[in-house]
């Protein structure tokens, strides 16, 4: 998995993310720091309340898939795990 790093530019307009960094990390070790950025989140929040996240940050729903993709055999079983991590989140708000 290729991580990018950039800083927001809210001097220009339109706004611009100015990309400085990348790294490659094993699908393992992003596997484990989703386990351990959850974990840290939770114990921020039990400690200091929600984080408040904006609504218009807050993720869109999933589109529905297109005829192409549908025909692909495991689409709908795809939509569902997507549509779930994003209920999950949005729950957690």
């Amino acid at each position: 998995m290729k991580l990018i790093f950039g800083e927001l530019d809210q001097s220009v307009n339109p706004l611009r993310i100015e990309q400085h960094t990348a790294m490659t990390i094993p699908w393992i070790q992003a596997k484990l720091g989703i386990y351990y950025l959850q974990l840290h989140i939770a114990i921020f929040e039990f400690q200091n309340g929600k984080i408040r996240i904006p609504q218009q940050l807050v993720p869109p729903e999933v589109a529905e898939p297109t005829e192409e993709q549908r025909q692909t055999p495991q689409a709908e079983e795809l939509l569902k795990i997507v549509k779930a991590i994003r209920d999950q989140f949005v729950a957690s708000l």
